[in-house]
């Protein structure tokens, strides 16, 4: 589905200045600079996508449940991934340093729909507050919250499985 969307991305703002130059004339080329911001979007889109997959495919077999997550540490915010142990629970950020965390550290947890003054649609914001490490907070596809959430409430017991992410 990626893949789609950086296509397209770079496919329709070149038909449309094709167009614009055909019938309107060399002012259309113009209307590129405003074009070319989506497939530049798209790019960067999918390199940071690219950089997520090298993190998964870095973590180590039967450290945990990896899950793809937008990290927030002080004032940085990252794409990477989160493992899900079975008593740490660890950040892998694509940009900074990993971080674990042992499950007695985390002294709360708060659920947000908002998650750095955005609306989350499709994901589900986790707040952390852990001791010797501040406010973490990871926001992880909706598919993904239910582990999380039982991870965080079952002492660090819960793995993914597909039947948790159908709904089922």
């Amino acid at each position: 589905m990626l893949r789609v969307f950086v296509i397209v991305a770079a496919a329709v703002p070149a038909v449309v200045c094709g167009l614009l130059a055909t019938f309107v004339g060399a002012k259309a080329l113009y209307a590129l600079i405003f074009l070319c911001f989506a497939p530049i979007f798209g790019i960067v889109y999918r390199l940071t996508g690219k950089r997520v997959e090298r993190v998964r495919d870095s973590v180590p077999e039967g450290e945990g449940t990896a899950i793809p997550a937008l990290m927030v540490r002080g004032a940085m915010q990252s794409p990477g991934i989160v493992t899900l142990g079975p008593e740490s629970l660890v950040f892998r950020p694509v940009v900074g340093d990993r971080l674990g965390i042992r499950l007695e550290e985390i002294a709360s947890v708060r659920e947000v729909r908002w998650f750095n003054g955005a609306l989350l649609s499709g994901k589900t914001g986790f707040w952390l507050m852990a001791r010797g490490h501040g406010r973490l907070g990871c926001a992880v596809p909706n598919s993904y919250a239910g582990a999380l959430r039982a991870w965080l409430g079952g002492g660090g017991q819960a793995v993914y499985s597909e039947e948790s992410a159908s709904g089922r």
